[in-house]
């Protein structure tokens, strides 16, 4: 996510340089149309600073925050997970250029409302967000275990279902402990979003 940061200043003109001569953004790779779609929408806090749980309850308001944005932004809401620093969402979304411009003011409004109660103003809390169109039903499966995984694989939990930030309570509800299992076995993470939460 901070890769450029690694680069030289040799480096960074080289790449600019290559954006500019293929007509690309100087600093972002393009976004393309995409429409009616599932996508799994992943947002991190800048730097992942640990800001969504800094004051008492707000990881809780923020999830329910942010459930209540996905419900009215979004066709259907599948999958989520919220930790500290980070979330992660699967959701049938119409139209992404639209959804765009929603999350960045859903982003925008939590951190001014955020560094207001902390007294920081201008902190920069949110560091864009990222999309990626599920391709199939393996890919689905797999996410649904990388999500559902997310708060063991940093250490926050030892069981999927003792995190209270996802949704993995409905799930275990829905398949049962037995489903789960074999989900987990059949559609393996291997290196599945490795390097995402850098």
């Amino acid at each position: 996510m901070y890769k450029s940061r690694k680069l030289s200043q040799k480096e960074r003109k080289a790449l600019i340089e290559q954006r500019k001569t293929n007509h690309l953004p100087w600093h972002s790779p393009p976004r393309f149309i995409k429409r009616d779609r599932i996508f799994l929408i992943s947002a991190a806090c800048f730097e992942h600073q640990h800001i969504f749980n800094a004051t008492s309850n707000r990881l809780e308001k923020f999830s329910h925050a942010l459930l209540d944005f996905i419900n009215k932004n979004c066709e259907k809401l599948y999958l989520w997970v919220v930790l500290p620093n980070h979330y992660h969402f699967v959701a049938h979304i119409i139209d992404l250029d639209v959804f765009s411009k929603k999350v960045q003011a859903f982003h925008s409004i939590t951190a001014i409302a955020w560094n207001k109660e902390e007294n920081t103003p201008g902190r920069k809390i949110f560091h864009s967000y990222s999309d990626r169109f599920i391709r199939t039903e393996r890919h689905f499966w797999t996410t649904f275990n990388y999500i559902h995984n997310n708060p063991v694989k940093h250490g926050y939990v030892k069981k999927w279902q003792d995190w209270p930030f996802s949704s993995i309570h409905h799930y275990f509800e829905k398949y049962g402990r037995k489903k789960l299992k074999e989900i987990w076995f059949k559609y393996p993470l291997k290196d599945y979003g490795k390097g995402w939460d850098d």
